[in-house]
């Protein structure tokens, strides 16, 4: 029984690490095409929404499967902005899933403003 559990265990967290570096591949050789399409803040901004609001997602999975699809999409989001696979790994091991995710979430969501902000363009000399 015990040697079973195990075995499914390491099934699943092998494909959970095989998801994440599939999508972080795929999203580090998408980044640079999607840049010639769309202006390079607005991109940035929408990745970063979108890889927040699927952390959270994360902590409603309710298989290893949906779990897997979902780390897949916000690990294509921000691979190739953020090391998205260390810190949520370890940090899970303090306390509840759900709230690790829900506080990441959160913590990306507020980056927005700022990834969203202008910066002043500086002149050239004439």
């Amino acid at each position: 029984m015990i040697c079973h559990v195990v075995t499914r265990m390491l099934e699943v967290g092998g494909m959970i690490i095989f998801v994440s570096g599939l999508a972080a591949a795929v999203g580090s050789l998408a980044a640079p095409r999607l840049v010639e399409l769309f202006p390079e803040r607005r991109l940035i901004a929408v990745l970063v929404a979108a890889s927040s609001l699927l952390v959270m997602a994360l902590g409603a999975a309710a298989s290893a499967w949906s779990y897997g699809a979902v780390r897949f999409l916000q690990v294509l989001c921000i691979a190739p902005f953020l090391g998205p696979v260390v810190a949520p790994t370890v940090l899970a091991s303090a306390g509840a899933p759900w709230a690790l995710y829900l506080l990441l979430g959160a913590i990306g969501l507020a980056c927005v403003p700022a990834v969203s902000l202008r910066m002043p363009v500086p002149r050239r000399a004439a």
